[in-house]
């Protein structure tokens, strides 16, 4: 499932300040000699989020968090439980269901763990997460809108994986300038991976 948050160019947005059609025209100069997103400094940052500095065919990818760290897949029981929310009742069926049950000390399978990852730590998901509770903007593009973010939810029955991305420079610079008019704490950054 996909849907679609707009950035409002049109005179709501402009009436209240957040996006004045010659900062929107100064973006678009920029991106179009740097080729980079213009990202408006905010003096009281707190946290990051990392942009893949390449388009990939979902555009600019969001993370809250380093991307290019890898998880552990490498833990007992007893690490498993101390990590993921859902350990302890995964610990709990398996004592229950399993002929051998496992015990704190036994290795988890790296599916299992990888699984946990996905959904709790994947910084993606978490940039997913953290922007689908901000109000961006409308939920649909009426033609009164410049850039969007996309915000992919499974991908397939199969895959339940949840992203967030820009499609275009533009709409990094839009974010960046939403972020800073929500509360300035978080910047954006462009990282290669």
């Amino acid at each position: 499932m996909i849907s679609r948050r707009a950035f409002l160019k049109a005179s709501v947005a402009a009436a209240s300040g957040l996006i004045l059609p010659s900062w929107l025209v100064h973006a678009e100069r920029f991106i179009k000699v740097e080729a980079l997103p213009y990202l408006e400094k905010h003096r009281n940052y707190l946290s990051t989020l990392f942009v893949a500095s390449r388009a990939s065919e979902l555009g600019y990818e969001l993370y809250l968090g380093d991307p290019r760290e890898d998880p552990c897949l490498d833990l007992t029981w007893q690490e498993f439980i101390d990590t993921y929310d859902a350990g302890l009742e995964e610990f709990e069926s398996r004592v229950e269901d399993e002929s051998t049950p496992p015990e704190l000390q036994d290795k988890v399978d790296e599916n299992l763990v990888m699984y946990h990852w996905e959904y709790s730590e994947f910084t993606g998901g978490k940039a997913f997460r953290f922007l689908r509770d901000i109000d961006l903007g409308p939920e649909f593009d009426d033609g009164s809108s410049a850039g969007s973010i996309d915000f992919y939810d499974g991908f397939s029955p199969a895959n339940d994986c949840q992203l967030v991305a820009a499609p275009d420079l533009l709409s990094l610079s839009l974010l960046q300038k939403k972020l800073n008019h929500i509360d300035g704490t978080i910047k954006l950054e462009l990282i290669d991976i």
